[in-house]
């Protein structure tokens, strides 16, 4: 093989290296894109980034633990910046409803109470979508605020029983919760190391709500301990 021929062999080679590492950047970069512009909205508080979630039908992004994260770092730079975008947004969510957890105690009238209920539901739905670690503490953060405005429906006489039944058995008791994390702690694990209870699927009454209620405002940043 001459000279021009090894030149034009290793030119093709190194080319086509190009075309196959190019997606994969590409994509890398439009993950970190979407949390960032997902971080803005977040910045807004939950109620616009649900409303913005809605608009555009976009997904939740998976969001792994910051051990997962500095795992993935040694292994795949570019993915573990990807990661730890998702994380930098996730903490973006969770300082958003510490700001708003004071205003869930001020006095409000019920219609007021029942939408901040229905926001924070639908947003810890959203998060849930996604097995990861983040997501999972972004969902029990979410819930637990939400029993704080539903416990003052719970004391309002006048609102409807049956919008109180039909929003408490949105709230995931503590069977259920410890299945899903356990799910997804097996899912950042080398190997599945934790049982997955066999319990179906249990819902909060709404002589529970009041009990989780006291506890909502006592978990703060969760994910800065993931």
């Amino acid at each position: 093989m001459n000279s021009r021929t090894s030149r034009v062999t290793l030119a093709v080679m190194l080319l086509s290296a190009l075309v196959c590492l190019a997606p994969a950047v590409f994509g890398a970069d439009k993950e970190i894109e979407q949390a960032q512009r997902l971080m803005t909205v977040a910045q807004k508080g939950p109620a616009a980034l649900l409303e913005y979630t809605r608009e555009t039908g976009e997904s939740a992004p998976l969001i792994y633990s910051q051990w997962h994260v500095d795992r993935l770092a040694t292994k795949n730079p570019k993915k573990a910046e990807t990661e730890q975008a998702r994380r930098e947004f996730g903490r973006v969510v969770l300082q958003s409803l510490e700001n708003m957890a004071p205003a869930l105690r001020s006095s409000a009238d019920a219609q007021t109470r029942q939408e901040a209920v229905a926001t924070l539901l639908d947003l810890a739905d959203w998060f849930g979508e996604q097995p990861g670690y983040g997501n999972a503490r972004l969902f029990s953060r979410l819930q637990d605020l939400a029993t704080v405005p539903l416990a003052y429906l719970v004391a309002d006489l006048s609102y409807p029983e049956t919008n109180l039944v039909a929003m408490s058995a949105r709230l995931v008791d503590f069977p259920e919760e410890v299945k899903r994390n356990a799910r997804v702690l097996n899912t950042e694990s080398p190997e599945s190391i934790f049982d997955v209870p066999p319990a179906a699927k249990s819902s909060v009454g709404v002589w529970k709500v009041m009990e989780k209620a006291k506890i909502a405002d006592s978990v703060v940043n969760p994910l800065e301990r993931a």
